[in-house]
């Protein structure tokens, strides 16, 4: 094999693999999962599903903003649990805007307010705006100010 074919064959699996691994999403690390949990929504083909499968605290740091997408399943073995950081940056976990036939299941959502008699307003878990045909099954919601959908 050519020294130059094989140099392109080796740079091109070494930029395929860090893009994966770029994109994964590892549990209980403590590292900020939003870009890759966004990327993989975004990534998911219409009439198909995204799973998260490996049980854990999915750590989000900053708002997961997706518009216009349409007939998504996102869905999560148990104990998948997508939290937000102490510094999270934004008011939803989850924002979808003018999207259609959406599901979310069996994910637990945390949020930051553990106080039951002050509770934080702007503190909030899923927003679906402009959207229709929209099912949340299977979810639990925990530590949300004013709203968790």
């Amino acid at each position: 094999m050519p020294k130059s074919l094989f140099l392109f064959i080796a740079l091109s699996l070494s930029i395929l693999f860090s893009s994966q691994a770029s994109s994964s999403m590892i549990p209980d690390d403590g590292i900020d999962d939003s870009e890759a949990l966004k990327d993989l929504i975004l990534n998911t083909a219409e009439n198909s599903a995204l799973k998260i499968e490996e049980p854990g605290v999915y750590d989000i740091c900053s708002a997961i903003i997706v518009r216009n997408l349409n007939n998504i399943v996102i869905t999560a073995n148990t104990g998948v649990i997508l939290k937000k950081c102490d510094q999270f940056e934004g008011e939803y976990i989850l924002s979808f805007y003018n999207s259609r036939f959406i599901e979310i299941n069996g994910f637990i959502f945390r949020g930051l307010t553990t106080d039951t008699i002050n509770y934080v307003w702007g503190e909030q878990g899923i927003l679906f705006a402009g959207s229709e045909d929209i099912s949340i099954k299977h979810n639990q919601f925990f530590d949300f100010g004013d709203a968790a959908i």
